[in-house]
């Protein structure tokens, strides 16, 4: 019930074995040794989801973050997302801080006298409009969570959610495991921690269960295969149990899908479908027998985390064997398949819906392609530059478009439209469209909701004039 031994630089525990032998009418042997306690082989098995609300009255900003699980190795990743219910122009940046808390001495719970951010994610300007849900990952440090009541010394972990430039934020405890938990031992590299662990034999099943399925093996140590546009990552980290994660193309309805756990019971925008609560921008792009085939494949999961681009799943097999790893490959297959069938399904947003014969219009003449979750136009080709037609959506309903291109590198600090006389008269006669603006690499023109598809090809080969102009200044001059 101990903590195991503990080394950092401003705190530790250590353990030592003292061996004393009294001997009559000689010297006696006194001698200390110092023992490493390995951390415990397992997680408590008590992982759950949470989320968390957060409200700042005079920015009129309301948020939600959402944490899929609230125990995590380190060394490993916290999957959350953030979700911006209402934001108004003037609302900063969200960011979510890793925490700390150190208690040592007398202390009363819940007290922490020393608290410090381990690590910081920000959620861009670009990406702050209502309605918009964006998922993130934040890097576990090496140093885990630590409860030592009998010698009054704690380590907690938290996220800490809020906004820049307010007091106000939430938290959510989180609890970091050794990352020796993973095999027993203590000596294993942090930055290291590949996915299949166990004996010789349980990796030579694995194997053969991937040459069975079909799936190819990463050199990461990860089973992996790509299917109807969607890549799904396999692998096992402790026991007989196997976590996965499946990667495509985004479905465009800022979609959260889960089984609620423990405390966290279904929200009120939720639509329930059998054990899952499902939430979309749209109210009417998740009615429940849209998901219901979907629900029922993930079913026997014993943890589900489904978003706009990533569906996380894991699953406790009963014993281990080449057949039933086999098995689970080909529902991991199936969930993949229902993605796709659930993409071609998805209605438009109801507030464009009027709109979609234009959108279809528009996306057939550039030869790209239409999402119909958001109908964003994307993969349109002019030249060499690759452009996204994106409705930027306030709460459920697009008031605007924004078109976006990368450029192939950044503009330093001291940029201004005026390097060149092409530059500046491109930027003026775009910016009498909308708002113009260079973000890092991203270049982002807001534009009123288009309504009608003529005229904005001519207007999309101005764009990427712009953008070329951009990349062929003088280098003395835009690149040094």
């Amino acid at each position: 019930s101990l903590p195991p031994s503990v080394s950092a630089p401003d705190f530790g525990i250590t353990y030592e074995l003292h061996l004393h032998v009294d001997i009559p009418w000689w010297p006696d042997v006194d001698q200390r040794f110092v023992t490493m306690v390995s951390p415990a082989k397992t997680s408590s098995g008590a992982k759950r989801s949470a989320i968390v609300a957060l409200t700042i009255p005079d920015w009129e900003v309301e948020a939600e973050c959402v944490l899929e699980e609230d125990e995590v190795f380190a060394g490993e990743e916290i999957h959350a997302a953030i979700s911006i219910v209402r934001a108004p122009i003037r609302a900063k940046e969200p960011y979510v801080r890793l925490m700390r808390y150190v208690q040592h001495g007398d202390f009363s719970p819940g007290s922490f006298p020393t608290d410090s951010a381990v690590t910081t994610y920000t959620l861009g300007l670009l990406h702050l409009r209502e309605g918009i849900t964006q998922n993130f990952s934040i890097a576990v440090p090496a140093a885990h969570s630590v409860d030592c009541a009998f010698a009054s010394f704690k380590v907690a972990h938290a996220l800490r959610f809020g906004f820049e430039g307010s007091d106000r934020s939430v938290e959510i405890p989180i609890r970091i495991l050794p990352f020796g938990a993973r095999s027993g031992g203590s000596r294993m590299d942090p930055n290291v921690v590949p996915l299949v662990i166990g004996t010789e034999r349980r990796n030579a099943v694995f194997q053969e269960a991937l040459k069975q399925g079909g799936w190819e093996e990463t050199r990461e140590g990860y089973g992996a295969k790509k299917l109807l546009g969607t890549t799904i990552v396999l692998g096992s980290r402790a026991a007989f149990t196997f976590h996965a994660e499946l990667s495509y193309a985004s479905l465009g309805i800022a979609l959260q899908m889960t089984r609620p756990s423990g405390w966290r019971l279904f929200s009120t925008g939720d639509a329930v479908v059998g054990q899952f609560g499902v939430r979309a921008r749209d109210a009417t792009q998740c009615p429940p027998e849209l998901f219901r085939n979907l629900a029922a494949t993930l079913d026997d999961f014993d943890n589900v985390y489904v978003t706009d681009e990533h569906a996380k799943l894991s699953r406790q097999l009963s014993r281990d064997g080449a057949d039933n790893l086999v098995a689970l490959m080909k529902e991991l297959e199936k969930v993949a398949r229902e993605i796709e069938t659930l993409r071609t399904e998805i209605p438009p947003p109801e507030s464009l819906s009027v709109l979609v014969p234009v959108y279809v219009e528009l996306a057939s003449a550039l030869e790209a392609d239409l999402r119909k979750g958001d109908l964003a136009i994307t993969n349109i080709v002019i030249g060499r530059r690759k452009l996204e037609l994106l409705p930027l959506y306030k709460v459920d309903e697009a008031t605007h478009t924004v078109l976006t291109c990368v450029l192939d590198q950044r503009l330093p600090v001291d940029f201004t439209y005026d390097q060149s006389t092409t530059i500046k008269s491109l930027h003026e006669e775009l910016s009498k469209l909308g708002p113009l603006r260079i973000e890092d690499r991203m270049v982002l023109l807001e534009l009123p909701l288009i309504v009608d598809a003529s005229g904005v090809l001519p207007m999309l080969e101005r764009f990427v004039r712009f953008v070329d102009s951009l990349e062929e200044a003088p280098s003395e001059g835009v690149y040094r």
